[in-house]
């Protein structure tokens, strides 16, 4: 009788942990869904993709920067064991990643030894397993200096596009995606793969899909890089936009948004004044490109756009674009216009660390800064109200842009400095801010200021928040 029970309780126990066992899975399974994070690495690009699909590694396409933001090596730092930790989590056992480097570019490279250092117990120490490179770097060898030609463990493989094996017959793309294992996989597709003198050009663009949405990642991709490429390959629902948003060399034309027709949009940018990134220009292709009815709505966001002053001055008037969804109001920094939008429109400068995820559901979108911004886009939405000021703004006889010295922020907000009344614009970009929020909120304040100063418009009174952030100082 013992024995019956016992062998009862065996299968009982068996069936709840192959019960358990299948739970586990599907839980997994389902819970770990496609997964796409465009990290802010300042003036620079580094994109991470997870498909879940069997026995494909995960893919990093490009880590570099050329220019960090004010807070210098401890950002550095901080992103690159962010993004350890979000490659760590999803590597294989086998410890695979595959590894584009769209082209030979130090700010789409620099940062790969910093993350997958040349010392084997080192990189085993972050990543808690042996980890293995497969690389390909797009263009040519020569592009690429021999310090990180020979950054590599030996058991690392790195390939360039102009080294590729494989029948003469075969074109580069096709050589590139079988260099991964990529023949005709539904997941993974590169669509360049040149070998011009042109470093630019050369970028390789690669689409990543999942359950009927995908992403598109384009390095600096041209519009010559881009002219081969069918509307059929280069539809997606997540486009980068290339060259970091610039618009140089027909760089993201009205043409090739219009082919990829995505429904949401990511700069990777800096702030550097020497780089026009991303480029209001671009801004306007994707006005003329996709049709609003194409954009889901999405919370409310910041996000700036490059554009020289004095085209800043031919802005006349300056309209709000998808009718009203896109909110021109903030001329600050000397080169940068703000926005504010509900579409899925970002920039890494603005929004950090952007993640896209989803698996058979909607995509789901997270910024690296919203609950730092959540506060500020509150209270941009309750000052600013619906309609009238978006579609306002100042004639130029009546601006004054003053740039000042490097000071405190602070000091500014003390009534002696200036007379606040005649200050329309503001070049802070020498102030020491102590927050991210003072260096957004003084020249909005200055802004609304002479707003309701000059025009009596409702819905403009300064709500309680910002006094109790910087008090009634310049504000009489």
């Amino acid at each position: 009788m013992n024995t019956l029970i016992g062998i009862f309780m065996k299968k009982i126990l068996l069936s709840l942990l192959l019960y358990c066992a299948c739970g586990l899975h599907v839980q997994a399974a389902t819970a770990v869904g496609a997964k796409v994070i465009f990290f802010d690495v300042g003036q620079g690009n580094c994109t991470f993709v997870h498909i879940p699909a069997k026995g494909k590694p995960p893919l990093l396409v490009d880590a570099g920067s050329s220019s960090l933001r004010d807070e210098g090596d401890n950002f550095k730092e901080g992103q690159i064991k962010l993004i350890q930790q979000q490659i760590g989590s999803l590597i294989p056992r086998n410890g695979y990643i595959n590894i584009i480097i769209s082209h030979g570019d130090l700010d789409h490279y620099s940062w790969i030894q910093n993350i997958f250092p040349k010392n084997r117990e080192k990189r085993k120490s972050i990543f808690w397993k042996e980890v293995k490179l497969k690389v390909l770097c797009g263009g040519r060898k020569e592009d690429y200096p021999d310090s990180f030609q020979h950054g590599f463990l030996a058991d690392d493989e790195i390939q360039y596009v102009d080294s590729l094996g494989g029948r003469d017959s075969d074109s580069a793309e096709v050589k590139a995606n079988q260099y991964f294992g990529w023949d005709n996989s539904p997941n993974f597709k590169i669509l360049t793969a040149l070998t011009t003198s042109d470093k630019n050009k050369n970028s390789i663009i690669v689409k990543c899909s999942w359950k009927k949405k995908s992403v598109l990642i384009t390095g600096d991709a041209t519009g010559d890089t881009v002219s081969g490429i069918s509307s059929f390959d280069a539809q997606s629902t997540i486009l980068q936009l290339s060259h970091h948003g610039a618009t140089s060399d027909m760089s993201n034309s009205s043409t090739w948004i219009k082919d990829v027709s995505p429904s949401y949009i990511v700069s990777s940018s800096g702030t550097r004044q020497d780089y026009p990134h991303p480029d209001w220009l671009a801004l306007n292709n994707i006005a003329k490109a996709i049709s609003i009815d194409n954009l889901p709505l999405v919370n409310a966001h910041l996000i700036r756009f490059h554009v020289k002053y004095k085209d800043y001055l031919k802005l006349e008037p300056m309209k709000p674009l998808y009718s009203g969804g896109l909110h021109p109001f903030l001329f600050f920094d000397s080169n940068y216009l703000l926005f504010l939008t509900h579409f899925g429109i970002y920039n890494t400068t603005d929004a950090g660390n952007i993640t896209f995820s989803w698996d058979a559901g909607d995509v789901i979108i997270t910024q690296g800064r919203a609950q730092e911004t959540a506060e500020i886009n509150d209270l941009l939405i309750r000052i600013l109200g619906n309609a009238q000021p978006w579609s306002y703004r100042f004639p130029h006889q009546e601006c004054l842009s003053i740039r000042l010295p490097p000071i405190n922020a602070d000091q500014i907000l003390g009534t002696d400095l200036f007379n606040w009344n005649g200050i329309y614009e503001l070049d802070v970009q020498s102030v020491v801010f102590q927050t991210r929020q003072e260096n957004l909120l003084l020249p909005l304040i200055l802004k609304l200021h002479k707003l309701r100063r000059l025009t009596g418009l409702p819905g403009l009174d300064l709500p309680d928040e910002i006094f109790n952030a910087f008090g009634a100082r310049g504000l009489q």
